[in-house]
């Protein structure tokens, strides 16, 4: 059988044409599609549609019941969960918590939907990490899947995360006031986490490593007399001139401060890196300053993203969940992310311009989350449950927090997840997991066939 007479691969590229506009049964693969084909998980972070699209169908059996609405997290797997400063950029290394640090495909859903994506990617991140010492991915053999070491750790890890959400959730309905303010944040020394909630607090405004490894120290030239970007080629392009000034007229009212400076940027993210974005530079303008240098003023100063929103990955597959799922996509995401952080960033908002719904929203100096590579740094299985316990308790707390009527949803979710619908649920987990290994074999096979990967 050839791979175009695959029904499970036309099922791929349809949804990949579908939301990239993009054929890769004939173009060549650039960009994100060429990155999604270096490993499983990869494949999992950038057709987050198709996971959608599984559970519509069938392919991946998961029960919910409309007792479990609620705002969710909507692409949720290891590497969206991590730390960052509480509140927005300005915030200082007190204010760094662990917690979900992607809304792009926020909304209201089923929290299975959630607990199901991030379950599934222990298993694709456990098999991620097995790789060279350059970090190129090794898979494991696709007949002997679910005997891999990686596998083996990534179900009692799945365990873990089911039975900490659902302690989480049953804390909640018992004291609702108290957990809602909850964070998660002084890692001992030898937890997984550890060594990342040190730099997210050394990046942080008065942290130790703020001027030189913040998100805005690397972005910003520091050596100009001037606040503006340093251009990093290929991925930050600054803008003059005309189309500088349209930005900046659209976009002030909505930031802190003056836009010093603004810049494009190229190629970011995984899942939706086909969207335009900018970056703004904000902060005192000379006259605020007072002839102070800016350098000297630099914690007064942060970075602010400019995208253009695309609707979530869950949407096309199930338009009809709630009627707060028809919001412009932009004002979805914000609402959204209002709801299920503690203090929402201190900038977030919406814009229509040019006929796009746009997010507005801060930049974190100290956002900083391990990626699946690094669980091969140590002992595979621990950092494993490490994470998996850290991301039950931070996924249960912003469930939670999305609706503070009652604890009806906390309840619900505690009952819910009992010892066997735990078993079951991460058996479904390494099911998916599986069928996502072998999803990228087919689209990697076709691409190198066709000699199509650029």
């Amino acid at each position: 059988m050839s791979e175009r007479s695959d029904p499970r691969l036309d099922v791929i590229l349809s949804e990949i044409k579908r939301v990239d506009d993009v054929d890769l049964s004939e173009g060549p693969a650039y960009g994100k599609h060429r990155d999604m084909v270096g490993s499983p998980f990869a494949f999992f972070r950038g057709t987050v549609s198709l996971y959608y699209r599984d559970l519509k169908d069938g392919t991946l059996p998961v029960e919910v019941s409309r007792k479990s609405l609620t705002r969710i997290q909507g692409d949720c797997h290891l590497e969206n969960l991590g730390f960052l400063t509480e509140g927005g950029a300005w915030a200082g290394p007190d204010w760094v918590h662990f917690c979900p640090n992607d809304y792009d495909d926020a909304g209201v859903g089923y929290a299975e939907w959630d607990l199901v994506r991030y379950a599934t990617s222990l298993f694709l991140a456990a098999d991620r990490a097995r790789c060279d010492d350059d970090g190129t991915y090794v898979n494991w053999p696709l007949d002997r899947l679910h005997d891999s070491p990686g596998f083996e750790a990534a179900r009692g890890a799945a365990k873990r995360f089911f039975k900490r959400y659902r302690k989480t959730c049953a804390a909640v309905a018992d004291d609702p006031i108290e957990c809602w303010e909850a964070v998660i944040r002084g890692f001992k020394s030898k937890h997984f986490l550890a060594d990342y909630e040190e730099k997210a607090r050394d990046r942080a405004v008065r942290g130790d490593d703020f001027t030189s490894k913040s998100k805005l120290a690397k972005a910003a030239d520091l050596e100009s007399d001037e606040p503006r970007f340093k251009p990093k080629d290929g991925r930050i392009e600054r803008l003059t001139g005309a189309r500088a000034d349209e930005v900046r007229a659209a976009f002030a009212p909505y930031v802190d401060d003056t836009i010093c400076d603004v810049a494009i940027r190229h190629g970011a993210g995984l899942g939706a890196r086909h969207a335009d974005r900018y970056y703004l530079l904000v902060g005192p303008d000379a006259t605020d300053r007072e002839g102070d240098d800016w350098r000297k003023l630099l914690e007064l100063y942060h970075l602010v993203e400019i995208k253009e929103q695309r609707p979530p990955g869950f949407l096309a597959h199930f338009p009809e969940i709630d009627p707060a799922n028809r919001m412009p996509w932009a004002h979805l995401v914000i609402d959204s992310q209002r709801l299920m952080q503690r203090h929402p960033d201190r900038v977030l908002d919406e814009v229509v311009w040019e006929g796009s719904h746009w997010l507005v929203r801060t930049r974190h100096n100290s956002k900083v989350s391990p990626d699946a590579e690094d669980l091969a740094d140590g002992d595979l299985a621990d950092n494993l449950r490490d994470h998996a316990k850290a991301s039950g308790m931070a996924v249960a707390l912003a469930h939670a927090r999305s609706d503070k009527r009652s604890v009806r949803f906390e309840t619900h979710m505690a009952e819910r997840l009992s010892k066997q619908a735990i078993r079951e649920l991460v058996g479904v987990a390494e099911r998916y997991a599986a069928q996502v290994i072998h999803d990228w074999a087919r689209l990697r096979r076709l691409l190198d066939e066709r000699d199509l990967i650029a």
